[in-house]
């Protein structure tokens, strides 16, 4: 398998161009270009049959102690913010106690709060790129509680 510890990417839509390691994911981007972001209805809309495909999520954030962490391997995952504020827990797995075993269906790995982590603050614009092997804990909120609305794009690369 392929995988990446500790090289999570965090930006700017206007700047994603600029950071060379995501050229590869260039159909993933131009759709948060392309697209009326906030328009889109809630679920899953294809972008390249299930090998790229997009899900709008509406939620209220969380605390940070009542996450959970998760990890992928086969797919990538791309952040993005549309409103709202977000704090995503981010370590690698080999930092991680796991709490759920491999789950084929959904792609990942469920794993314990660890005693530290990097967190990492969203703001509208901004995405972060979670590779296989890099665990994250995301929809939690900054200080207080409040509505967020993203977009995770899963770009398949095992």
């Amino acid at each position: 398998g392929f995988y990446c510890l500790k090289i999570m990417i965090l930006s700017s839509l206007k700047s994603w161009g600029d950071v060379k390691e995501l050229n590869k994911f260039i159909k993933a981007f131009k759709f948060l270009e392309d697209k009326d972001l906030k328009f889109l209805s809630i679920g899953k809309h294809l972008i390249d049959k299930e090998k790229v495909y997009a899900t709008i999520i509406k939620t209220k954030s969380i605390s940070l102690n009542s996450g959970k962490f998760e990890s992928h391997k086969r797919y990538v995952d791309i952040h993005y913010l549309i409103s709202g504020k977000e704090t995503i827990g981010s370590c690698g797995v080999n930092k991680l106690k796991v709490i759920r075993d491999y789950d084929e269906i959904d792609d990942s790995l469920l794993y314990s709060i660890p005693n530290e982590y990097d967190k990492i603050n969203l703001k509208p614009g901004e995405f972060a790129v979670f590779f296989p092997g890099e665990g994250h804990m995301p929809n939690c909120h900054l200080d207080k509680e409040n509505e967020i609305h993203k977009i995770v794009i899963k770009f398949l690369i095992n």
